[in-house]
């Protein structure tokens, strides 16, 4: 398992390029590991929705999984068996 960070200013390609190596990922392995995408709570549903249509169609979709901080949060402790109470608030 690895990790990779793709860091960049506005336009400068990074949600294209991650798209793409999950497109080839997902052509090589079909049935590999789930993939994982951390992106922003306001860009969840937005990258979602380009994976499935532009760039992966349905074997990428069904491989990787969009999450945002918040649901990455919330998946980690429910899988450690924490409290879903949260530690802090919005405030």
């Amino acid at each position: 398992m690895s990790l990779r960070f793709i860091l960049g200013r506005a336009g400068s390609g990074k949600t294209r390029a991650c798209l793409e190596a999950i497109r080839l990922e997902a052509a090589r392995a079909p049935r590999g590991p789930a993939l994982v995408m951390l992106v922003p709570e306001q860009a969840s549903h937005q990258t979602e929705r380009a994976l499935w249509c532009a760039q992966g169609g349905p074997r990428a979709s069904l491989r990787t999984t969009v999450l945002s901080f918040r649901r990455l949060a919330s998946r980690v402790l429910g899988e450690t068996g924490s409290p879903r109470t949260p530690v802090l608030d919005d405030l």
